[in-house]
């Protein structure tokens, strides 16, 4: 993270039955709207807090949503809360919602109240990313350009490092991912593939117009090509959801078709470790 109190991308609510209420992704839609009109800051709390007076643990700097999930940025979160969700203490997030709420003489479908960490507690939403997935997607280091590094698998020496010229963002995402993997080894490579896009809007968009080329036009042929099928998809959620970035949707189509996302990956970088 650039800022160790600040935490970008964290998925805090989705759409769904939950707690016997139906939310719709017009709901999330109205909660996005609303946030700036309400006149008041979305506060984090330790848990949900039933008794007046209780502190803030930071601010909602900003939310969207990004396809079924609302997604939010939190800031002036204390350095040794940050410490603790990224060892795990604090592993998932619980929104909670004003329903037609008034105020300054207006009415407000849905609105963001605050955001709880949880801790001990079970969330009554499921299928969120884990809390501690944002903190590691915000501290990935960016560079312009790479070092290949060849590990030695027999722990004799250092490890090895040779300079490399300007990669390509395909590479420089695939060697963000290896990186990240080395430290974080239970992470499977598509997932940190998205944390890398996640982390690097910028990178992502590079990679989409590498791969993309512009607008594209598929055949049964590129279809069975892994990187043109993650951009179809891609594209195609652009197209239902126009809320949606490039990057966003290319992060969700790695997500969500894990097996499409190891190919690429492979063929992307072929060798030992291009796909987990």
């Amino acid at each position: 993270m650039s800022n160790s109190n600040t935490i970008r991308g964290v998925e805090i609510f989705r759409s769904g039955a939950w707690n016997g209420d139906e939310y719709s992704n017009a709901d999330l839609d109205d909660m996005v709207r609303n946030f700036d009109r309400v006149g008041f800051q979305v506060p984090i709390t330790l848990g949900h807090q039933k008794e007046p007076g209780a502190p803030a643990y930071g601010w909602v700097k900003h939310i969207r949503r990004v396809g079924d999930k609302l997604v939010a940025d939190f800031r002036d979160l204390p350095k040794k809360l940050v410490d603790m969700i990224r060892q795990g203490r604090f592993g998932a997030t619980s929104a909670e919602i004003f329903w037609n709420l008034e105020r300054n003489g207006k009415k407000f479908r849905r609105v963001l109240k605050a955001v709880a960490l949880l801790g001990a507690e079970t969330p009554a939403v499921s299928g969120l990313a884990p809390l501690q997935w944002a903190v590691a997607s915000n501290t990935i280091t960016t560079f312009d350009r790479v070092t290949a590094c060849t590990f030695n698998l027999s722990g004799e020496g250092e490890h090895q490092m040779t300079q490399t010229e300007e990669a390509t963002p395909s590479a420089k995402i695939n060697r963000l991912a290896r990186a990240y993997i080395y430290d974080h080894p239970q992470i499977a490579f598509p997932m940190a593939v998205e944390m890398v896009m996640s982390a690097h809007p910028n990178l992502a968009h590079l990679y989409a117009c590498e791969v993309g080329g512009g607008v594209r036009t598929y055949s049964d042929q590129t279809a069975a090509d892994p990187a043109a099928e993650l951009d179809q998809i891609a594209r195609r959620l652009c197209d239902e959801n126009e809320t949606l970035t490039f990057s966003e949707a290319a992060r969700i189509a790695i997500r969500e078709n894990p097996d499409i996302g190891s190919k690429w990956a492979q063929k992307t970088y072929p060798g030992p470790g291009g796909a987990r």
